[in-house]
C-alpha cells in the first residue's frame, strides 16, 4: 500500500473515533459517514492496486458498493448477536437453550459473511482478469488488516 493509502486510512479511522459537530463513532450518522469515506478510499486504492481501466473502475465500483450494503447488514446483525450474548452472560443466564439459539444465529451470520466474500469475487470475475482477481484478494486482505491495526492502536491510545 502506498504511503498516502496508510495516511488516508489513518485520517478516516480517526474520523470514525469521533470528531466535529458533537458526533462520535457511536452515532449511526457518524458511523455511516465514516463507512462511506472508507469505502471511497477502498475503491480509489483498489483501482490503483489493480491498475483498472476506467470501464473496469465503474463496473467494479458498482459491484463493490452493492455488495458492501449486504456486508454492512451482516456485520450489524453479528454485532447485535454478540451484544445479545454479552447480555446473557451479564445476567448469568442459566438456560443453555438461550445460549444455543444465539450461538446458532452467530454461526449463520458467519456463514453469510463468508458467502458474501465468495459472491463478490464471483461477480468480479466477469470484470477482472485472473491476475487482477489475485491482486484483489491480496489487496482486500491488506486493506482490512491496515484498518484493523489502526483501530486497535486507537483503542490502545484512548484515554
Amino acid at each position: 500500500m502506498k504511503w498516502w493509502g496508510s495516511v488516508g486510512i489513518a485520517f478516516l479511522v480517526v474520523g470514525m473515533a469521533g470528531s466535529g459537530a458533537g458526533q462520535t463513532s457511536d452515532t449511526p450518522d457518524a458511523r455511516q459517514q465514516a463507512e462511506k469515506r472508507l469505502e471511497s478510499l477502498y475503491l480509489v486504492q483498489l483501482a490503483d492496486a489493480l491498475r483498472l481501466s476506467d470501464e473496469q473502475v465503474a463496473r467494479v465500483a458498482a459491484r463493490v458498493r452493492r455488495a458492501d450494503d449486504q456486508r454492512r447488514m451482516w456485520l450489524q446483525e453479528r454485532r447485535r448477536v454478540v451484544q445479545d450474548l454479552e447480555e446473557l452472560l451479564k445476567r448469568g443466564q442459566s438456560d443453555p437453550k438461550a445460549y444455543e439459539e444465539k450461538i446458532a444465529r452467530w454461526e449463520q451470520v458467519e456463514v453469510q459473511l463468508a458467502l458474501w466474500r465468495k459472491n463478490l469475487l464471483n461477480e468480479l470475475r466477469s470484470v477482472l482478469t485472473a491476475e487482477q482477481q489475485a491482486k484483489f484478494v491480496m489487496f482486500d486482505e491488506s486493506f482490512a488488516a491496515s484498518v484493523r491495526e489502526l483501530l486497535r492502536s486507537l483503542r490502545l491510545t484512548k484515554p
